[in-house]
């Protein structure tokens, strides 16, 4: 399966991997298309998204200084 993966802002690569072990409750589905959003894809491949160079404070709600949170 092709995976499209946002290396640092302004640059994407595709690859090609392995699908993973379909486990009970789990499924797959072939698509034709896909597509970047102009969410969460958009500002990961910008470079804009918080996530990438900031900390969520789960007390306060909001971003802090500090390491990336990994985004899951």
């Amino acid at each position: 399966m092709r995976v499209i993966t946002f290396e640092e802002p302004g640059q994407v690569r595709v690859s090609l991997e392995s699908p993973a072990d379909l486990v009970p409750g789990s499924v797959r589905i072939r698509t034709l298309y896909s597509g970047v959003s102009a969410g969460t894809e958009l500002t990961a491949y910008r470079g804009t998204n918080p996530y990438l160079a900031s900390k969520w404070d789960t007390e306060r709600r909001l971003f802090v200084e500090g390491r990336r949170t990994p985004i899951r």
